[in-house]
């Protein structure tokens, strides 16, 4: 059986209790359902790059708005592991609508280093 890395549950269980529903996409969910050990881990969120600086311990944040996102339109976040952080993409309406990239601070750090 196949466990999820510290700093992932976190990432997760941060989002989750402040309200979000974070999903595991992509390559990750392949891999374990193949039973092996994913090499990075992809995540989706209805969560916007704003509520996360605010739900989770952040020691940078850079957000690009490409388009408006008019209040209660529903936006599709992807997130990657990106250098020592996460790259986010917004969209709605296949068009980008933001781009954000987000370093944690403390252990969730040297996880997404890897």
């Amino acid at each position: 059986m196949l466990f999820l890395p510290k700093e992932v549950e976190t990432v997760i269980t941060t989002l989750q209790g402040a309200g979000y529903s974070p999903y595991l996409v992509g390559g990750c969910v392949r891999e374990m359902l193949r039973g092996k050990a994913p090499s990075d881990y992809d995540m989706t969120s209805d969560a916007l790059p704003q509520e996360v600086v605010e739900a989770a311990p952040l020691s940078f944040a850079s957000i690009k708005y490409h388009r408006e996102v008019p209040m209660g339109q529903t936006v599709q976040v992807f997130y990657a592991p990106s250098g020592n952080g996460w790259y986010l993409l917004g969209r709605r309406e296949e068009h980008a609508a933001f781009e954000c990239y987000l370093e944690f601070g403390g252990s969730v750090t040297k996880s997404l280093q890897k």
